[in-house]
């Protein structure tokens, strides 16, 4: 009987690993068949990728092709060249307005931070020498709290007799007292040298984001170069052909005989030539910065944190005098004629 209660035992443990086995199994051919699921879409992923990046591929070597045709194709080649010379005047322009907003940026950015740490250096002196007085302080009333209960224990030793057994009672609430002070003021210390020490090892803030006004000021300055540029290439007649070069497709643009376009390339190359000789002048800072200051003035925002201005078009669509009134000088166009149009891209220059 007992043989036979054994193998009976070990039979129903053998059963029990078996059936273990069998889930183990189950569960890893559950996750076998989810890795497949994934690598299955995640391949599928990769062929719509490279589909699409074929077809790019193609699209751009269709559009490169078509390209050397009009540049080999007598016809064409002139007013090619001259299309993407428009393109590239209008792309000058976009990246200067984004030089000023991003050296602007870094420059009141390095200001801002110059003073942010002066200021943090001054309240970090400040607390510093708080603490270290308060540390002293707290050092000499650590030291009159030890002798008081040096003094207390004396005196309770020399109250031996024993009809000094209130005396004794006083005297040891006393001690206890004073020990409790003691343990006390020596955390508080403890705690004040604690922050000296963080603040001597403490490092500047990093300055997290511009000024609501900052960015403001960025953005009119932004705004009062844009006018300047589109007045400068609007007296060359060159605005709406920039625009419309990098609006439309090469080809789909007449400018008329290659006598016409070579004429409108050497009315760009003076007109960028006439805007260096500006831009190097003594006058052109002070009168952008005029200008932005004057925008300042008129300009509204939508929201309290709002950085962008709001439209013009109000006050362009008024009397002229009115309209005149927004620009300081005939060598700005309006704030309506850039921001409506979205000239030079404005919007992508702008710091948000």
């Amino acid at each position: 009987m007992a043989l036979s209660a054994i193998f009976g035992n070990s039979g129903r443990r053998s059963g029990g690993s078996e059936d273990d086995r069998l889930l183990e199994l189950f569960s890893n051919r559950v996750k076998l068949k989810k890795e497949f699921a994934r690598l299955r879409n995640e391949r599928y992923d990769l062929e719509a990728a490279l589909g699409r990046a074929e077809s790019e591929t193609a699209n751009m070597k269709r559009r490169l092709e078509y390209l050397e045709d009009l540049l080999t194709e007598q016809q064409t080649v002139v007013t090619t060249t001259l299309f993407y010379h428009l393109r590239g005047l209008w792309r000058r322009c976009h990246q200067r307005l984004c030089h000023l907003a991003n050296d602007m940026g870094r420059q009141i950015a390095g200001r801002r931070q110059i003073m942010q740490i002066e200021q943090w250096q001054t309240s970090r002196k400040q607390r510093l020498e708080k603490s270290r007085e308060l540390a002293v302080e707290q050092e000499h009333a650590i030291e009159l709290t030890k002798q008081a209960l040096v003094e207390c224990v004396e005196q309770r030793r020399a109250a031996s007799r024993i009809w000094h057994f209130m005396r004794r009672r006083r005297l040891d609430e006393q001690r206890e007292a004073l020990a409790m002070d003691l343990k006390q003021q020596m955390i508080a210390h403890g705690q004040t040298i604690e922050q000296v020490r963080q603040l001597k090892k403490a490092k500047p803030p990093e300055l997290a984001e511009l000024p609501v006004e900052d960015r403001r000021v960025i953005n009119l300055h932004v705004l009062a170069m844009s006018q300047f540029l589109h007045a400068h290439f609007d007296e060359y007649g060159l605005v709406e052909k920039a625009a419309a070069a990098i609006n439309k497709q090469v080809g789909t643009i007449e400018y008329g005989s290659d006598d016409d376009c070579r004429a409108i390339m050497r009315q760009s190359d003076n007109a960028f030539q006439s805007l260096l000789a500006l831009e190097r002048g003594p006058e052109f800072r002070p009168h952008l910065l005029r200008q932005a200051d004057h925008l300042k003035r008129n300009a509204t925002y939508a929201t309290e944190k709002s950085v962008i201005p709001e439209p013009f078009d109000v006050l362009d669509g008024a009397a002229d005098g009115v309209t005149a009134s927004l620009v300081v000088s005939e060598h700005f166009s309006t704030p309506g004629q850039v921001l409506g149009s979205d000239v030079w891209s404005i919007s992508k220059a702008f710091t948000l």
